[in-house]
C-alpha cells in the first residue's frame, strides 16, 4: 500500500491526489504551483 508522509494523512480524494501530483511536476519543472488561493 502507499504511504504517506508523517506530516500529512493518507489523501483518498482522487481530485486532490491529481492536483498534487500536477503540482509536483510543475515544481519539477521549475513552475510555479496552482493553489487558486487568488480565485474569488
Amino acid at each position: 500500500a502507499p504511504q504517506s508522509a508523517n506530516a500529512s494523512g493518507p489523501e483518498h480524494d482522487i481530485f486532490i491526489q491529481q492536483t498534487k501530483l500536477k503540482n509536483t511536476l510543475r515544481e519539477w519543472m521549475g513552475e510555479e504551483a496552482v493553489t487558486h488561493s487568488e480565485a474569488g
